[in-house]
């Protein structure tokens, strides 16, 4: 049959049609920049964190693979899901500010991630409290049921949402001199805290010291040992099974154990990984959880400084160690592989740089509290920011406001995403420092003193969400007073 000129001209523009629509139809299955279809929605965010401040809550999160966007489902009680909410948020970034909140009002909040393949699951819920900036007045006591002044109570301390966990490592429990002990304490509304459960080693001995040093992150947490068997060292992971309801504990020790080792001197956890340090050693273990409370058998991170790890701290894919005169940030490159290390100095060159650390997001704090300054042991204090994956800024150094001999300002130290806890514990003070700027930018900081006449704050700190907490001892110890552990809201 003889075709016309314009049946051939339908026809070009019958094909042209169907290689149009199939390539509309490849291009809705795939990323933009990638050559790959997706087929499956990205998993939920991970490491969300809440920063308090007037009215406003800001959130934070890991970037997801693959996920091109996040969803952040919001409301006033507490059991929401996405399906579940009051107020709903789509942000392309890894963090939102939500404002015009009101204060001393808890908001929850779960997170989803979502591509082309449709939106995944939501993640556990967290909460936060938005309010006007903490006085003193805020502060409340905490001391652990049938601590005696001797006890330590406070002198390790940790918190993670609404869970909080203090050590008491001279506690002479069940007859042992030096046992120690460990308490968790919930939160149960506007800073008010209760003590829920104390934990024990399931090795008992004395002068062991269970609760030297203390972490929790969700529903696990370490304890430290630092002198069971031989002065070798363990540590234990205790899971919630419960409400208030906690298992006897896993304990984990070095694969290469030896007297004097002190593994557990320090502990610290986030996730799925615990690391353990040691003291006099260039050396500290990774653990990663591969059952409901199993752990592999650790993986070492070594630096060349001698008394590597005897102050440490990990927040998500990254860990902080200190040695005299440095400190070392490691990232997480496998399942629980961990690359060579980036060193941290002090940007001015002062001395005493290597002290107690932490680490959030962003940011670690690294304090030097033998630093000389003009006198002998004023102290100071050093942030810095990552600014890329392995590369962090020249930091920013804290000092006191009123330096003195012996001030010690630096020891210890704590961070979350825009607040700072410094102690002084030569004054019996605390320093809560605020970032004002987007990089590294900080406060002069608002000083806390202990309000029990006659107290010494400065045996710990540590801060995370909208909470804080501060140890104190008793000035006179003969009279029987205890250790105490102050909590404050930021």
């Amino acid at each position: 049959m003889k075709r016309s000129l314009a049946d051939y001209i339908e026809l070009l523009l019958l094909v042209a049609a169907i290689l149009a629509s199939g390539w509309l139809l490849n291009s809705c299955a795939l990323d933009p920049g990638s050559d790959t279809p997706q087929t499956q929605a990205p998993g939920y965010p991970q490491n969300i964190h809440c920063a308090c401040g007037d009215r406003q809550l800001t959130l934070s999160w890991d970037a997801v693979p693959e996920s091109t966007a996040y969803n952040i489902y919001m409301a006033t009680f507490s059991g929401l899901s996405s399906t579940n909410y009051g107020e709903s948020r789509n942000v392309g970034s890894t963090s939102y500010t939500w404002t015009d909140l009101t204060n001393d009002r808890p908001y929850y909040f779960v997170l989803t991630s979502e591509n082309a393949a449709g939106e995944g699951e939501h993640s556990p819920e967290l909460s936060g409290m938005p309010r006007y900036p903490f006085a003193e007045a805020d502060l409340e006591r905490l001391v652990g049921s049938g601590m005696y002044t001797n006890d330590r109570f406070g002198c390790a301390v940790d918190i993670d949402g609404d869970h909080a966990i203090v050590g008491a490592w001279s506690d002479d429990a069940d007859g042992y001199t030096d046992r120690g002990t460990a308490f968790i304490f919930r939160r149960t509304g506007t800073n008010t805290w209760q003590e829920v459960a104390k934990l024990a080693a399931t090795e008992p001995g004395g002068w062991h010291e269970f609760g030297w040093s203390v972490g929790i992150s969700g529903d696990y947490a370490v304890v430290g040992t630092p002198r069971a068997d031989g002065v070798q060292g363990s540590a234990y992971v205790f899971h919630r099974t419960g409400t208030d309801s906690w298992d006897a504990g896993t304990k984990l020790v070095a694969p290469n154990r030896v007297a004097d080792d002190q593994f557990g001197y320090s502990v610290s956890i986030s996730g799925d990984y615990v690391v353990v340090g040691l003291i006099w050693r260039t050396r500290a273990y990774v653990f990663l959880r591969t059952g409901e409370n199993s752990w592999d058998s650790g993986t070492e991170i070594v630096a060349p400084e001698a008394n590597f790890g005897h102050t440490l701290a990990i927040d998500g894919n990254y860990i902080v160690a200190s040695s005299p005169g440095a400190a070392f940030v490691f990232r997480r490159t496998g399942l629980n592989s961990w690359d060579s290390g980036t060193k941290l100095v002090a940007p001015d060159g002062g001395d005493g740089f290597g002290g107690p650390v932490d680490i959030e997001g962003e940011y670690v704090v690294v304090g030097a509290p033998e630093q000389a300054g003009a006198g002998s042991a004023h102290g100071a204090a050093y942030i810095f920011h990552r600014v890329g994956i392995d590369t962090w800024d020249g930091g920013i150094k804290l000092v006191h406001p009123e330096p003195k001999d012996w001030n010690r300002f630096g020891s210890p130290v704590a961070i979350s995403a825009d607040h700072a806890i410094v102690m002084s514990t030569g004054d019996d003070k605390a320093y809560v420092f605020r970032r004002t700027g987007p990089d590294n930018i900080w406060s002069s900081g608002t000083e806390l003193t202990e309000p029990a006449a006659g107290g010494y704050l400065g045996s710990a700190a540590a801060i995370d969400g909208c909470y804080g907490m501060i140890g104190a001892s008793p000035e006179n110890q003969s009279t029987g007073a205890a250790y105490a552990v102050y909590a404050f809201p930021r």
